[in-house]
């Protein structure tokens, strides 16, 4: 199976820093599939039908799966482990009869996307098919009765970058469609019992949104790419609750949100002024003693920025950065080499 040493190590970081928080009890029932047994690291990279959280999907939406790092799950749908032979390889098993193509070939992607850089070879039974329109599909080859691909990082990118505000258009090229929920990043709303409303800053195909739903909040979002609200507005329990909007100017009234969450929004705005207005208006709709929490990217070299599907001038923001945001209280709750993870208490 799986070890920390490999094929879940980046997963796992994850892990280890919603548990090296002060989780109550809520907060540790949402984290039970991501525990380790004492003694074991037999995790698996899992996968459920969505339609189990969703609403009325339809076969050709991206992001159908609910992915998650854990062992066991009732309503798995597909799981991955590296081949206990050869630590190169990676079996994708699962029940056929749960999945659409496009569930195989976002689920691949999760896949090799959690997995260190080098050359997997991943296998799977021939009853599975990726969908059609896969770029992926020229690499597979058949061999008895199972298929099998060799790829890596290098395969996922696509070989035209888009506009991050058209990337919707091409779900197979949006890395962030296959990577497990950020439960690790919704840890300082869930343990705060006196939160409410919640607004999902940069909500995309709304994959963060849909479990806070589910865990009893009224959750309003907004994006820039249209099209991802679209997709939103199809998961999401409450679409008109949802719409197409700029970070810097935020279409709601002042001091109505309890808290606002940051997941990849505002580290892709280009400059310190463009996030400075964004953050201006986050502090505009929060309530006195709101919060902004989020996890955001540090600063990344030209050549990580165009191996991305999107064009982007720049992307990410520092510590130093977060701890001079004006009429906030900051706080670093955590950090990896590329990611901090932080809170802005609201100074009212």
């Amino acid at each position: 199976m799986a070890t920390t040493s490999s094929f879940l190590f980046r997963a796992l970081e994850h892990v280890k820093i919603a548990e090296s928080w002060n989780c109550n009890l809520h907060v540790q029932t949402l984290l039970d599939e991501l525990r380790p047994v004492p003694g074991s690291c037999d995790y698996l990279i899992a996968a459920g039908p969505r339609a189990l959280v969703g609403r009325g999907l339809q076969d050709a939406q991206p992001f159908r799966l609910e992915v998650f790092i854990g062992r066991s799950h009732a309503n798995v749908g597909l799981a991955a482990h590296l081949d206990d032979a050869d630590q190169n390889t990676i079996a994708v098993h699962g029940d056929e009869r749960a999945l659409h193509p496009i569930d195989l070939s976002l689920f691949i992607r999760t896949c090799i996307r959690r997995a260190p850089e080098g050359n997997y070879r991943l296998t799977w039974p021939t009853r599975f098919r990726l969908v059609d329109t896969d770029p992926l599909e020229v690499l597979v080859q058949h061999q008895g009765d199972r298929m099998f691909l060799e790829a890596c990082h290098a395969d996922l990118r696509p070989a035209v970058q888009t506009h991050v505000s058209d990337v919707y258009g091409h779900p197979l090229d949006v890395p962030w469609l296959y990577d497990p929920l950020d439960y690790e990043v919704m840890i300082p709303i869930l343990r705060e019992p006196h939160i409410r409303r919640i607004l999902d800053l940069g909500c995309g195909s709304g994959r963060n949104a849909v479990p806070l739903e589910n865990a009893g909040y009224e959750v309003h979002g907004v994006d820039s790419a249209p099209e991802s609200i679209e997709i939103c507005r199809h998961f999401v329990r409450a679409p008109e609750r949802f719409r197409e909007a700029s970070a810097a100017s935020l279409p709601f009234p002042g001091a109505c949100f309890d808290a606002v969450l940051d997941v990849g929004c505002l580290h892709m705005l280009p400059d310190r002024v463009s996030r400075a207005t964004a953050i201006a208006e986050v502090w505009r709709v929060l309530k006195p003693a709101g919060f902004l929490c989020g996890r955001a990217l540090t600063p990344r070299a030209p050549d990580w920025l165009a191996a991305q599907p999107f064009h982007a001038v720049a992307t990410g923001f520092t510590a130093a950065e977060i701890s001079k945001t004006g009429g906030f209280n900051p706080r670093i709750l955590a950090s990896t080499q590329h990611l901090i993870y932080y809170q802005l208490l609201k100074i009212a």
